[in-house]
């Protein structure tokens, strides 16, 4: 069976978002970050698919139609 990935989006105390793609989560959240989306598992290919059209839509309302997390300071 192949690894499987997620893609993520963290946000810091300032607001500021963090998008990437891990096949470990729990070791890619960290303080003073939260987790506030993610999806998967899937293959390495679509995580990296889905993790370069978050980052194409960061900052848009394609961004928030994607993820769901509001566009408010922690």
């Amino acid at each position: 069976m192949s690894e499987q990935y997620r893609v993520y989006v963290l946000r810091n105390h300032l607001g500021k978002f963090y998008i990437g793609l891990t096949s470990q989560l729990d070791r890619r959240v960290e303080q003073p970050w939260a987790l506030v989306w993610h999806r998967g598992p899937m293959t390495l290919r679509e995580a990296k698919k889905m993790e370069n059209a978050l980052k194409r839509q960061r900052g848009s309302v394609g961004f928030y139609c994607m993820t769901g997390p509001p566009h408010l300071p922690v």
